[in-house]
């Protein structure tokens, strides 16, 4: 019977030992996961602040460049707008028509995706000379980017059709997805190996959001620029592939 009951306890201690093995093993892979997310978020804080002692000794000159690229935004947003204004569009090319004595009549306009650009397709009937017709219709008018395409002509009629882009995919870099999260360990010579770490991080933190309003004006500078070489690239592409239409 006791050969039974020793039987038993030695079954007993090998499942606990097995059990704590399994724990432990996992408490090791939680210790190096934590570890590897505490290195990676303390890399991207010393980033950060490396990006904010850098504006601050340039501060004079983000500011100027900022300003400068807001207004680059702004003009090749007239260009290239996240959402063209067919309305605003045909009303100025009536008015481009009636100062050479031109009448403009809209025949229809169709919307339609094209790859990442918005194509507006505006019918247009010019009741006139059909030279200063043709002339107003070619011309460099209104933003945004557009072409003239000629349908049909007589000596006092020009029907054709404008193309007008937009481009509502010109934004900042998407955000990362955020990192799996995993639980702590807990097993206290790993917790206590992690403390040191997590202080250290704690004062890099803190030291960034105390210049929290420089890292903002970097990111939006960065932000600005990287919108200006995206909105650059895709107007110059278009001028190059429909050379305006001319």
């Amino acid at each position: 019977m006791s050969g039974t009951h020793g039987s038993a306890w030695r079954m007993v201690t090998f499942l606990l030992t097995a059990v704590a093995a399994v724990v432990a093993l996992d408490q090791v892979r939680l210790f190096r996961l934590a570890q590897t997310r505490l290195e990676r978020e303390t890399i991207d804080v010393e980033m950060d602040l490396q990006r904010v002692k850098a504006a601050k000794r340039l501060r004079d000159s983000l500011t100027a460049e900022t300003t400068r690229i807001e207004e680059d935004v702004a003009r090749l947003r007239d260009l290239l707008p996240e959402k063209a204004d067919a309305d605003a569009f045909v009303a100025a090319i009536a008015r481009a028509a009636s100062r050479e004595q031109i009448d403009v009549v809209e025949n229809g306009r169709r919307t339609g995706r094209k790859g990442d650009l918005v194509e507006t397709v505006i019918s247009i009937s010019f009741f006139g000379a059909v030279e200063r017709a043709r002339a107003v219709a070619n011309a460099e008018g209104p933003p945004p980017l557009h072409t003239f395409r000629e349908d049909s002509s007589s000596a006092s009629h020009l029907l054709g059709h404008f193309t007008v882009w937009a481009w509502p995919e010109a934004g900042t870099k998407p955000k990362p997805a955020p990192p799996e999260k995993f639980p702590d360990p807990w097993l206290w010579p790993l917790t206590r190996a992690l403390e040191k770490p997590r202080r250290e991080l704690a004062a890099l933190v803190r030291k960034r959001d105390d210049d929290r309003p420089v890292l903002e004006a970097v990111e939006r500078f960065e932000s600005l620029k990287l919108i200006c070489e995206l909105l650059e690239d895709r107007t110059e592409e278009l001028r190059i592939t429909h050379s305006l239409g001319r």
